[in-house]
């Protein structure tokens, strides 16, 4: 995933780690992004270092979309559950 500001088209980093197609990517502050894939697991990263915070496991098919409230992440995958 390449995150960029699109006014400027300024490169802020790349996120590296999902090995398989990413589906879903929520910035939930100015340092935090999440990202869901079809690796089934749920990644927190760092934007500007392009580090991996942690990952997040629990699904066993496709991590489809997420939402975020606060400090919760509530994932839905083709695993046809839902997470918090």
């Amino acid at each position: 995933m390449l995150i960029s500001r699109s006014y400027c088209r300024q490169k802020i980093s790349t996120l590296s780690g999902h090995i398989d197609t990413v589906h879903c990517v929520k910035a939930v502050s100015s340092l935090r992004a999440i990202s869901s894939s079809r690796d089934s697991t749920i990644q927190i990263w760092n934007i500007v270092t392009g580090k991996c915070h942690r990952v997040l496991e629990g699904h066993t098919k496709t991590v489809r979309t997420l939402a975020v409230c606060d400090d919760k992440v509530v994932s839905g995958s083709y695993d046809r559950t839902a997470r918090a």
